[in-house]
């Protein structure tokens, strides 16, 4: 074999030689395609069941719940009845077929007809129902400032600046909200259509208004009642922003002191406080 063709054999099985190559790398590349897509239908499998298995998980959450809330609902009645034994029963206000009803000690529940809808406890306040809608609060400090004439600081200084003493209940509250109760609204199902997540819910009870303010991580909003329950009307104007009500008018939200005695004449403490904590009540020094 002269020189010549021992050239053209070397240009052949180099020509060979990068056909191997490039079937070789096609391959190879064919089959880190396939795995990449092996590893995401595997991804994908994973996910999948993840979703189905919290899915599953939350079924069975709220499965537990459920069965929490009727056992507490049975707890309640039985409640009730040895609380009207004792004598433990402080008021029981009916709103067509719902009786909103009072232990001592603020324990509130409702009651549709003869069954218990809100267990006693799951409210720390719950108030009369308007439109169909009441305003809950769940356990915890209120936050409320209107009342609080005087604080101390580390050294037992007396602090009466209004300013000085709503900056420190801020701050306070910035650095423990696990603390502080948080504000919703119930239909007459007992049901949250406004879930327990507000810092404020203005006073709407006896009003009879359309809307009332929010207050959410210091941002202020208004709701409409007909977003919350169907047979609502809803407002000729909801832009118009007067329809916000003044708390502190007096001819239509202060609280009226005399609604702290009973029957008898006797000086409710309790019923006193329980205003104070919801704002209700603000001194006449004010």
């Amino acid at each position: 074999m002269d020189m010549e063709e021992l050239h053209e054999f070397a240009n052949i099985l180099t020509q060979k030689e990068e056909e191997y190559n490039t079937t070789i790398e096609q391959a190879a590349n064919a089959f880190t395609q396939m795995d990449e897509e092996f590893e995401n239908k595997i991804e994908q499998a994973a996910n999948t069941f993840t979703q189905m298995d919290e899915e599953f998980e939350n079924k069975i959450e709220q499965a537990a719940n459920a069965l929490t809330e009727k056992e507490l609902l049975k707890q309640s009645e039985m409640e009730y009845i040895e609380a009207k034994a004792s004598g433990d029963v402080r008021s029981e206000t009916a709103y067509g077929n719902l009786t909103i009803i009072e232990l001592t000690k603020s324990r509130f529940g409702i009651k549709c007809d003869a069954e218990f809808i809100v267990p006693f406890g799951k409210y720390e306040w719950i108030e009369g129902f308007d439109h169909g809608l009441s305003r809950v609060r769940t356990h915890g400090l209120t936050g409320y400032t209107k009342n609080i004439t005087a604080i101390f600081d580390d050294d037992w200084n007396e602090i009466t600046d209004r300013k000085i003493i709503e900056e420190k209940e801020a701050e306070y509250r910035m650095k423990h909200p696990e603390k502080y109760a948080k504000w919703g609204i119930i239909d007459e199902t007992g049901k949250e259509v406004l879930p327990t997540e507000y810092d404020e819910i203005w006073k709407f009870y006896g009003k009879n208004r359309l809307s009332t303010k929010v207050v959410k991580d210091g941002v202020e909003d208004e709701i409409y009642f007909h977003n919350l329950n169907s047979s609502i009307p809803m407002p000729a104007n909801t832009k118009k922003r007067s329809s916000y009500f003044d708390e502190n008018d007096c001819g239509n939200n202060c609280f009226n002191i005399n609604d702290c005695y009973d029957y008898e004449g006797n000086f409710d403490y309790d019923r006193l406080e329980d205003a104070i904590l919801d704002g209700e009540y603000v001194s006449e020094d004010w």
